[in-house]
């Protein structure tokens, strides 16, 4: 199975890069145009875009917190976000496309 790969790193901040392996079947042609207007962008120090505020809204853990022009993408990708506690490798998966972003505090 294909795969999105997505790091979201809080920078300044002390947590871990946050990151979330996404089917490909869960991202919509729309969502990837959203995610490639935020890849390499930094929320509240670039200039925000829809990208920024989807992918917000996507990895957003709590739907009552994401603005409700988004809230069709609320939470979207929060389930796949991946513990780094545990093992997560798996020889039935595969990475087609890696998107950077963040938050600078």
């Amino acid at each position: 199975m294909s795969h999105t790969l997505i790091t979201y790193q809080m920078v300044n901040a002390d947590e871990p890069c946050a990151l979330y392996l996404v089917p490909n079947e869960h991202i919509s042609d729309q969502m990837r145009v959203w995610l490639n207007e935020a890849h390499n962008k930094l929320i509240n120090c670039d200039e925000c875009n829809d990208g920024m505020s989807f992918l917000s809204a996507a990895t957003c853990p709590k739907m009552e917190d994401v603005d409700s022009k988004w809230a069709d993408y609320a939470c979207a990708f929060h389930q796949f976000k991946l513990n780094m506690a545990k093992p997560w490798l798996n020889v039935d998966f595969s990475i087609d496309h890696v998107y950077m972003s963040g938050f600078v505090f």
